[in-house]
């Protein structure tokens, strides 16, 4: 049996995260989402995921500062 992936959508754009998260759900991935640096770091530090989708512009911490 092969395990579902899982994707984290990181975008401080309501509808960006919505339209994403349901596209990869369509395809049959596990999706989770923040809307901010901090609350991406918080979930990567609690689960871990196959791939992040990081939105580089971004109030607080950029997706740059995110990565570092």
């Amino acid at each position: 049996m092969t395990r579902q992936r899982s994707i984290l959508v990181v975008d401080d754009n309501e509808a960006n995260r919505d339209v994403l998260s349901r596209l990869l759900r369509q395809q049959g991935y596990l999706t989770a989402h923040a809307a901010d640096g901090p609350a991406a770091l918080s979930l990567i530090a609690q689960s871990r995921f196959d791939l992040v989708l990081l939105d580089v512009e971004m109030p607080g911490l950029s997706g740059f500062e995110v990565l570092s």
